[in-house]
């Protein structure tokens, strides 16, 4: 069994332009009750996928402090099938996996593993189970939401 965290990055400043966005005052405080969360599971990740973006690499900076996290252009401005191709393409000696990315496809993502249309505001955060023994077989058929913090 695998699992998965999905992370919406926090709240940013509507400034331009749009890949060196940083976080507003909101994003920064939302990150300290994302931190308290990953906080116990912190020992369990061992792989964290980012956008490249500002935004996301201060959202990583501020929550998870410490941990290595492996940035990519290719998660910045992807669709959710995107994304999801880049998480089949991980490591299978990777057991726990942290996706940090952007709206709309972080929250198509969600609502595709989930099978619910669910509200993934900024900060918000998804855990998933995955019944798989290789990341390659991650999908809907395959995924549990286990928890769900907006």
């Amino acid at each position: 069994m695998k699992k998965l965290f999905l992370l919406r990055h926090a709240h940013s400043i509507n400034s331009l332009p749009d890949f060196n966005r940083e976080l507003s005052v909101v994003g920064i405080e939302k990150c300290k009750d994302i931190s308290v969360i990953l906080s116990s599971y912190a020992d369990n990740i061992n792989y964290i996928l980012s956008s490249s973006s500002v935004r996301t690499s201060q959202t990583i900076e501020y929550s998870l402090p410490d941990k290595k996290v492996n940035y990519s252009d290719d998660c910045y401005n992807a669709t959710a099938e995107e994304l999801l191709l880049k998480l089949q393409e991980i490591s299978n000696k990777y057991d726990f996996i942290l996706l940090v990315s952007h709206n709309p496809a972080i929250s198509e993502l969600v609502s595709i593993l989930s099978g619910e249309a669910l509200s993934f505001s900024p900060g918000s955060l998804a855990l998933f189970d995955c019944d798989i023994e290789f990341w390659d077989e991650l999908g809907f058929l395959n995924t549990k939401l286990i928890k769900f913090w907006q």
